[in-house]
């Protein structure tokens, strides 16, 4: 259940600033998304991207789209520490889902770090299962799972 003083919401441009914020504390520097790269996700013809603010400011973001394969892809999940375990992820990640439904794809993809076991463990909650080992995945030096979710 989403606490009653969360407001999700789609993101704007306007957001890019807080969203590469909140991607630096979720994500190793040399591996979070750009100002452009989040912003160039935003505008992608295709993309679904959602916001969850608490008492005003954005906690948590999602951003994802479909691709020309025929599926939809969660391009990231951010929550920052003090907003997870409360349901804001599952919510965001239900609305990227729901997107990918109205768009017609039959399943959703994501990479996540395989050293990120709360991640995985989180996904796996949310039905998704694994696919593939991806080595070298982030910058070389870290692997991935390839995880697939039936919509």
């Amino acid at each position: 259940m989403l606490p009653t003083d969360v407001l999700l919401r789609d993101c704007r441009t306007s957001d890019v600033p807080r969203m590469h914020e909140i991607d630096h504390l979720c994500f190793e520097r040399d591996i979070a998304y750009t100002r452009s790269e989040i912003l160039f996700c935003l505008r992608h013809p295709k993309s679904i991207s959602k916001a969850a603010e608490r008492t005003g400011e954005m906690v948590a973001f999602a951003l994802g789209r479909t691709e020309r394969g025929g599926f939809g892809h969660v391009i990231t999940l951010d929550v920052i520490a003090e907003a997870r375990r409360c349901g804001i992820g599952r919510a965001l990640l239900g609305q990227l889902h729901d997107g990918f439904r109205r768009a017609g794809v039959p399943f959703a993809i994501l990479e996540v770090d395989v050293r990120n076991t709360g991640a995985r463990s989180f996904y796996v909650r949310m039905g998704y299962e694994l696919l593939e080992l991806l080595p070298g995945y982030y910058l070389g030096r870290s692997d991935a799972y390839r995880m697939a979710l039936r919509l």
